[in-house]
């Protein structure tokens, strides 16, 4: 019983501190809660400093639950956590939209981490490490050797940088 309350007492304390739209799937399913849950929340706003606004904007749990499902389409029976009260069949299939549709402006590596981090089973979500290691981020480090600044994705220049 113990480790119970201590579990709903982590699920009330998460809900009341992560915001809505960077909560993962199995967080608003009220499933378990681990590691995988930050990754979710990486994604989320790795997607929003593309495209300068929120991927998934929700107004409540469900709501956020269907924009997720939007994206990413809604999970197979295999992804979907068996100890929740919600059977998967509650949505209505649909398939994920591909994401270059949804950002233009990221390119193939920056789309292939995205989906990694928007796995829906937190089991086959990428970790951090692995995240770091990506060959998203290693096209960094070598842009990064060259001689000229480089700008944050879909950064504008400052009146200061196209004056001078």
């Amino acid at each position: 019983m113990r480790g119970t309350c201590l579990t709903c007492l982590l699920m009330y304390v998460l809900l009341q501190v992560v915001t809505l739209w960077y909560r993962a799937p199995e967080v608003l399913l009220q499933s378990s809660y681990a590691t995988p849950v930050d990754l979710w929340s990486v994604g989320c706003i790795f997607a929003e400093m593309f495209s300068r606004r929120p991927l998934f904007q929700g107004n409540s749990d469900v709501d956020q639950l269907g924009k997720i499902f939007d994206v990413v389409g809604v999970p197979s029976v295999e992804d979907w956590p068996q100890e929740v009260g919600l059977p998967q069949s509650a949505f209505s299939p649909r398939p994920p939209k591909p994401i270059s549709e949804l950002l233009p402006e990221m390119d193939e590596q920056g789309q292939s981490l995205l989906l990694q981090f928007l796995t829906f089973n937190p089991s086959k979500r990428i970790s951090a490490y692995a995240a770091l290691s990506h060959p998203y981020f290693q096209s960094l480090q070598s842009t990064s050797k060259s001689t000229t600044p480089q700008q944050a994705p879909g950064k504008q220049p400052s009146l200061e940088e196209t004056s001078s």
